[in-house]
């Protein structure tokens, strides 16, 4: 600008920056000289009279020549304002204002039809030089709508003409862009924030393309303003991004069918309306990712129609990666046999990818991502054998792999990954060893080739460890803890692939507390010890949570620790300390607080019933004042009515019933079950009558549906221990009703052994004139209706006969009751499906003493006693019945030695079996 400027200035000795640094200083001249573009102009200084008078006026989407004191009036659209008569008029607040809101309400409130072709070519200029400006997308708006309405006019001027040949689909494109580019903030903000994404920017970009849509139709036939297949393209793509795949489809078949059916002309190359991959890859990466329903059936649909597209000759290619996004879609799907649809894709592949190697097939060729979207899939269903199909689809990588057919597939850590997760989730038997062979075949891999990548990392042994946590064999909890320690070893040794982390330590103390085995409780404590030492160390990736803190309690609840409730009452108590101090990762869940219920239900010690009940109302209050997570569920309620009941307060019980009746979650079966059973096991004479009542309940009120064989089977045995008069009449009308109505298929409770063992110990304990006969049929019964002999059914048979009346009964109904006996006592030493117990000696001894006499029982008690000693099973409840009933002699002959003989004198061979 003609200003002299001193050689000791920045921009004289950085030769680079002296035409940014000027720009800049003459910027900064002209923001002290001449007033911002607003509504009033103030004069220049006269002291800097030859800086006054820059060329361009930058605003955000304009630049206009300078203004000459004799030039005519400036247009609406112009960014310089008429000056003012008054200079002392101007305010500082005007200074300040935007460069572009005059302009905007200039060229807006200028009828339709009289914008002269200056504001016009402005406008334009604007648009095409701020494209990028997102934040100013709104103003653009307003000003293209305001040119294609210029455009639309009616009018003779010259504005409307010069607007028809100036604004075409290039600068819609532009806003539209704008918006799009905002959809894809908005998209990751959601991602961050894990929220739902913003669509109003991509509902105004369909708003926009709905108005100029609008004015093409009104113009005729196919015009500067038609939107073609970018157009729409830009769109899709806007809703794309916001994971809105419906819309996007919907604006997909608004242009389809300018195509879909049409075999394209030899111009088609460069015609406005043709399929491009670009509008189709976003549709199916629209529903890849959508997680609707539907989303899978709709990708397949997408790719069907490029493929019919490309049949018809259009230039539109298929490429892997569309292979791909369907084969994500259908893993994510969740639909059966969703994995299976996927593999087939990659048959298809395969089949299009060698038929002629150099043909544009070899583009469909599957990659390591295919076949490992589809292991993830195989990995993530519940479908049977999904397991070996997920590791015979690996094995088929592998031979591809070493045979060359095809590029990039080489199974990698990601692959072999998914096939451990597809064995730890499938339940299936021998799913520990084939994981484990996996993960050594990993590590065999990596040391003979270096350049795969199939080093095993944490994930790796994690999927290991938890296939042995969900196996439930012995030694499970074990073998976790074992590969635990090898995970620490390697990490010591440097390999950080393999560190532990809070997953592992996790899915360990899982697996102690689903083992049974003993000390789980203290074994679980002393593993989250480790981790909040590892922690406090700076170990932040073994970061005790929630997760950890509430599996250690479910062991300890799992346990027979007898100080179960006080010590997760103490854990609880340190969870939310933390989480009071601001740890967020350890805020107790419902989870926790049920599983501490359960501690609670089922201590032992007197007193926790009442606290499990003061925890469930707490949570009940929290729930109420807006922690709805957090509301109690039947299992909850149930665990507290359990407390109660091993408490032996059923009043409490009853009046917690009531609640939940009233306005808690209503009674299920397994909560009527439960006390039930508590009846079952009061032992009182009225137990098999209260029982029978909330059976009655659950038939009454819920139809007869809600109760099942454990419901009958349980009323059956509170009968059964009742010692009730008329207890056997009673469960044998629960059986004959369980017996009709399984028959004519009301209610699928056929008996099962339990049930049998509840009748015939009802039988054992009644007055029944000929109980070992009627016990003997209702055996036959058992085994004619498929049941398998069992142990405790057998003992049962033998109960009725020891418990006959020896002196009132008469000889034939006390030898047919010993005739039983032996037959029984003969079959269970016979059968290969039933072990005898020390009860079934017992039992058979008292039926002996009973009934026989002199000889026969001499040699009947001498044949049992030589199987008991052989069998290891002579307790000491045996030997006290023996020693009380039989003569000297035969106890001397028996035992070997005369005189007074104590137990812990006999042999340990002949009690080695006895476990309780």
């Amino acid at each position: 600008n003609g200003d002299e400027r001193p050689q000791s200035r920045p921009w004289a000795i950085h030769r680079r920056g002296t035409a940014k640094m000027r720009s800049r200083a003459a910027n900064v001249a002209f923001r002290r000289v001449v007033a911002p573009c607003g509504p009033r102009s103030i004069a220049p200084r006269p002291a800097a009279a030859a800086l006054a008078a820059p060329r361009l006026c930058r605003s955000s989407f304009s630049t206009v020549p300078r203004a000459r004191p004799d030039e005519a009036e400036p247009t609406p659209f112009s960014t310089v304002p008429r000056a003012s008569s008054r200079p002392d008029e101007a305010d500082p607040s005007d200074r300040a204002a935007s460069h572009v809101r005059p302009s905007i309400d200039g060229i807006l409130s200028t009828p339709v039809g009289e914008l002269d072709k200056a504001s016009i070519d402005n406008a334009i200029r604007s648009l095409k030089e701020n494209r990028r400006k997102t934040k100013d997308v709104s103003t653009y708006d307003q000003i293209l709508r305001r040119l294609i309405d210029e455009c639309t006019s009616d009018s003779d001027g010259p504005g409307p003409l010069h607007a028809a040949e100036a604004v075409g689909v290039e600068l819609l494109h532009d806003v539209l862009q704008c918006y799009r580019s905002l959809s894809s903030n908005a998209a990751q903000f959601s991602r961050q924030n894990r929220a739902s994404p913003d669509k109003s920017y991509a509902q105004k970009a369909e708003d926009l393309l709905n108005y100029a849509e609008e004015a093409s139709s009104k113009l005729g036939g196919v015009n500067m303003l038609t939107p073609g297949t970018d157009t729409y393209g830009i769109v899709v793509e806007a809703y794309a991004k916001v994971g809105d795949a419906a819309k996007a489809e919907e604006l997909l078949q608004r242009i389809e069918p300018k195509w879909l059916n049409e075999t394209p002309s030899p111009g088609a190359k460069n015609d406005r309306f043709r399929p491009t991959s670009k509008l189709y890859t976003s549709i199916l990466n629209a529903w890849a990712f959508s997680r609707q329903p539907n989303s899978a059936r709709m990708a397949e649909s997408i790719l069907e129609k490029m493929s019919h597209l490309q049949r018809l000759g259009h230039t539109l290619e298929l490429r892997t990666i569309h292979y791909n996004l369907v084969i994500n879609a259908l893993a994510k799907s969740g639909e059966p046999g969703a994995a299976a649809r996927a593999e087939q894709i990659i048959d298809h592949m395969m089949r299009e990818c060698t038929v002629d190697p150099s043909s544009p097939g070899t583009r469909v060729a599957p990659d390591s991502r295919s076949f490992n979207t589809c292991l993830h899939a195989y990995a993530n269903t519940n479908e049977p054998k999904a397991a070996e199909k997920a590791e015979a689809l690996l094995n088929r990588m592998e031979d591809l792999h070493q045979k060359g057919l095809t590029k990039g597939c080489a199974p990698n850590r990601i692959s072999y990954n998914n096939v451990i997760t597809a064995w730890s989730r499938s339940g299936a038997k021998g799913a520990t060893e084939r994981a484990e062979a996996i993960l050594n075949h990993m590590q065999r891999i990596s040391e003979m080739d270096k350049s795969r990548d199939t080093l095993p990392n944490e994930v790796s042994f994690n999927g290991v460890m938890a296939a042995w946590g969900s196996s439930r064999e012995k030694g499970a909890a074990l073998r976790c803890q074992t590969l635990l320690a090898h995970m620490t070893k390697l990490c010591r040794e440097g390999n950080k692939e393999v560190c532990p982390d809070t997953v592992s330590y996790s899915t360990t103390i899982h697996a102690l507390a689903v083992s049974g085995e003993k000390n789980v409780g203290e074994r679980a404590l002393a593993l989250l010890q480790s981790m909040e030492n590892l922690y406090q160390q700076g170990v932040k990736r073994v970061r005790p949570n929630t997760v950890c803190y509430t599996a250690v309690l479910n062991a300890i609840s799992k346990s027979q620790d007898p100080d179960k409730a006080k010590k997760a009452e103490i854990l609880l108590q340190r969870m939310e300390s933390m989480a009071n101090d601001g740890n967020a990762s350890v805020i107790p869940n419902f989870m926790t607080y049920s599983t501490v219920i359960d501690c609670y239900a089922k201590s032992p010690e007197k007193g926790t019933a009442k606290k499990a009940r003061d925890l469930l109302n707490e949570m009940t209050r929290r729930a109420q004042e807006g922690e709805l997570e957090l509301a109690p569920n039947i299992n909850a309620y149930t665990a507290v009515l359990d407390a109660y009941t091993r408490e032996g307060l059923m009043e409490d019980a009853e009046e917690l019933l009531q609640e939940m009746e009233e306005r808690g979650p209503k009674p299920t079966r397994v909560t009527l079950n439960v006390l039930i059973k508590a009846h079952c096991q009061s032992r009182h004479p009225l137990a098999g009558v209260r029982a029978e009542a909330y059976l009655d309940r659950m038939i009454g009120k819920e139809g007869v549906f809600a109760a099942d064989r454990i419901s009958y089977s349980s009323c059956l045995d509170a009968y059964a221990k009742s010692n009730a008069p008329d207890a056997y009449e009673n469960a044998r009308r629960l059986f004959d009703s369980m017996l009709e109505l399984d028959s004519n298929g009301v209610l699928q409770i056929k008996p099962n052994k339990i049930t049998y063992s509840s009748l015939i110990n009802a039988l054992a304990r009644s007055n029944h004139p000929n109980k070992g006969q009627e016990a003997k049929r209702l055996h036959i019964e058992m085994k004619e209706s498929g049941l398998e002999e069992d142990i405790i059914i057998a003992n049962a048979v033998l109960r009725c006969c020891a418990n006959i009346d020896g002196e009132a009964g008469s000889k034939a109904v006390r030898r047919a009751a010993l005739q039983v006996a032996m037959e029984m006592f003969e079959l269970i030493h016979k059968s290969k499906k039933m072990r005898p117990s020390y009860h079934t000696y017992l039992l058979f001894f008292t039926v002996c003493h009973k009934v026989s006499t002199g000889r026969e029982h001499e040699q009947l008690v001498e044949m049992a006693f030589k199987l008991c000693i052989a069998n290891g099973l002579l307790d000491p409840r045996t030997f006290r019945n023996l020693n009380s009933n039989l003569p000297r002699p035969l106890l001397r002959r028996l035992f070997g030695r005369g005189g007074r003989i104590s137990f812990k004198q006999l042999p340990k061979e002949w009690s080695e079996r006895i476990t309780n």
